[in-house]
């Protein structure tokens, strides 16, 4: 365990791969998981209500606030 750590110290560790994943199916997935949602559309929404608030209210802490919940 420790020559373990001492290898990914140096820097020369080996990188094991069980096989390659095809690019077809690289770019399929990658398309797949760039679609909008109904929950991303939610999300975006609800921050935009969130920070409108705060800034009527000249609350910092809301702003911040609609922050964290957009995506």
């Amino acid at each position: 365990m420790l020559g373990q750590f001492l290898e990914s110290l140096s820097g020369h560790s080996t990188v094991h791969f069980e096989s390659r994943v095809p690019r077809a199916e690289l770019y399929e997935a990658r398309i797949t998981s760039s679609k909008p949602s109904l929950g991303f559309f939610i999300l975006q929404i609800s921050s935009a209500v969130i920070a409108s608030l705060g800034l009527i209210s000249n609350s910092t802490a809301v702003v911040i606030g609609a922050m964290i919940v957009a995506p």
